[in-house]
């Protein structure tokens, strides 16, 4: 795809979300890096990006991505998908995309993942209005009728839980964390002075978890990944709101969280420049919400309670620091320990995405 083409793929959705006040801009430079074929989700994945016209004028993109590092055998994604209300648009981008990964040996498409399950995942069906938490998709109401209509069924649903940390009954969860430092467990923080490492080794354990659940549409996070995300939210971590749990020298659990910082990245409009990095700036001192992105315990350590202490640790911390709300999400369908973990802490499913497929 040309450089101008690529402008168009990119700057679509200011046109699909004009006059929406949740939408949250996302920031065009990490857009580029994630589509970009020197960069680290390309070391691994082929793609390939189309635009539909109508009349001379842009009306829809999505890209479809190969992605050798899923462990789905013969399924191709589709991710990036924005349209406007054209049905037939619709139809002939998904039906391009669908041509594309047949031709790469794929028997299966599913998504949307823009542009694998590490980043965003699934259409937004239902639930609590507003703008999205950070990291996670929004999208038309009409959306989904159009992945129906070209032939996409229900894979499976992602669910976000709302906690709220002023109200959730910690105290369980609390002496958990406490009992299992008396039995040698160690707690601490990610480190900003070894973040990178810190990341590296999560992201190990994440891996592991991930590959030993067998879960759903897995694609393991490569080390320059890690890196890549290192770098990319190193301005955005407070380690309040991060543990990695070690015994005996093992890293055996972790949990990434991150504070909503959406509704500062909304002043930068996808563009950093200096007035909009002050308005972005003063935002995030006025942040008060948290994602918890993921929590992952060591299969040796599955059962022992140590999702709900990490997060009970976290949430406490979200507590003293005034937080009104924590997404926990999110949780697919099925994985019944980390719904168990949201629901002990207080959550409700605030939001439900789906990830669609369809036999090629």
């Amino acid at each position: 795809m040309s450089r101008a083409r690529l402008q168009e793929f990119l700057e679509l959705p200011w046109r699909i979300y004009r006059g929406d006040p949740h939408w949250i801009p996302p920031l065009l430079s990490e857009q580029k890096a994630l589509l970009d074929p020197r960069g680290a989700f390309r070391e691994h994945a082929r793609a390939r990006l189309f635009l539909a016209r109508r009349r001379g004028r842009t009306v829809g993109r999505v890209a479809a991505f190969l992605n050798q590092a899923m462990t789905a055998e013969a399924t191709g994604c589709i991710g990036f998908f924005e349209c406007t209300r054209d049905p037939q648009a619709a139809q002939s981008l998904l039906e391009a995309a669908e041509g594309w990964l047949r031709s790469q040996g794929a028997r299966r498409a599913v998504g949307p993942l823009s542009p694998s399950l590490n980043e965003l995942v699934g259409l937004l069906v239902e639930g609590e209005p507003g703008p999205p938490t950070l990291m996670m998709a929004y999208n038309p109401g009409y959306y989904p009728d159009l992945l129906g209509q070209a032939g996409y069924a229900c894979g499976r649903d992602f669910l976000a839980y709302w906690i709220d940390p002023r109200h959730a009954d910690l105290a369980p969860g609390l002496a958990r964390a406490a009992a299992m430092e008396a039995r040698g467990y160690r707690f601490r923080p990610f480190a900003r002075a070894s973040l990178v490492r810190d990341i590296e080794g999560f992201l190990e354990l994440h891996n592991l978890c991930y590959r030993s659940a067998d879960h759903y549409l897995f694609a393991a996070f490569t080390p320059r990944e890690a890196l890549h995300l290192a770098h990319s939210l190193r301005d955005l971590l407070n380690p309040s709101y991060t543990l990695l749990v070690e015994k005996d020298g093992v890293l055996v659990g972790g949990l990434a969280g991150l504070p909503d910082a959406n509704p500062a990245l909304r002043h930068l409009d996808g563009r950093v420049g200096p007035l909009r990095l002050a308005r972005f700036l003063l935002g995030l001192s006025r942040l008060d919400a948290v994602r918890i992105l993921d929590v992952c315990v060591h299969p040796r350590e599955q059962g022992a309670g140590l999702g709900t202490a990490m997060t009970a640790r976290v949430l406490e911390q979200a507590q003293a620091r005034g937080m009104c709300r924590v997404e926990y999400s999110w949780v697919v369908e099925g994985n019944e320990p980390s719904h168990r973990v949201a629901l002990r802490l207080g959550g409700w499913v605030a939001r439900r995405y789906r990830v669609y497929e369809k036999e090629l």
